[in-house]
């Protein structure tokens, strides 16, 4: 196997994401837990990064945000529970292409490309359940 950045043998697979990773491009992290609040929403997110081999691009994000309230989220509001799914791009062009396709696809856009608080530029489509499936380009990426 090759490692997804570039041509040499992959020393194994990102735990995250299942990419190929060669010595050059493995990162192993001890557990950890970055956290960001911000106190004028109450948003609160954490990334872990558990003991594991990390391609260095991948993140999983748990997030608190009291404002989220209990009920059915049929209308496409985020509700308590499992809120979104999200997948990031390379670029904002990338992200602003695919929102386009999606919506003219047919698929609710509830949330046009923007800038967030955190830093992200981001978009947001139901899929045909009704779930949240959010776009998102990691800052200086």
């Amino acid at each position: 196997m090759k490692c997804w950045f570039c041509d040499n043998e992959a020393r194994g697979v990102c735990a995250a994401c299942g990419r190929g990773v060669c010595y050059d491009h493995a990162h192993i992290h001890d557990a950890m837990t970055l956290a960001k609040t911000d106190t004028s929403s109450g948003y609160t997110s954490f990334y872990n990064v558990l003991n594991s081999l990390k391609c260095g691009d991948c993140r999983l994000e748990l997030m608190q945000m009291p404002s989220i309230p209990d009920g059915d989220s049929a209308d496409g509001r985020e509700t308590i529970g499992m809120t979104h799914f999200s997948f990031a791009l390379d670029s904002r062009e990338a992200l602003e292409v695919l929102a386009t396709r999606l919506e003219g696809d047919g698929h609710r856009l509830v949330g046009k490309p923007k800038m967030t608080g955190d830093g992200f530029y981001e978009a947001c489509v139901l899929d045909p359940d009704g779930n949240r499936v959010e776009f998102a380009v990691v800052p200086n990426a």
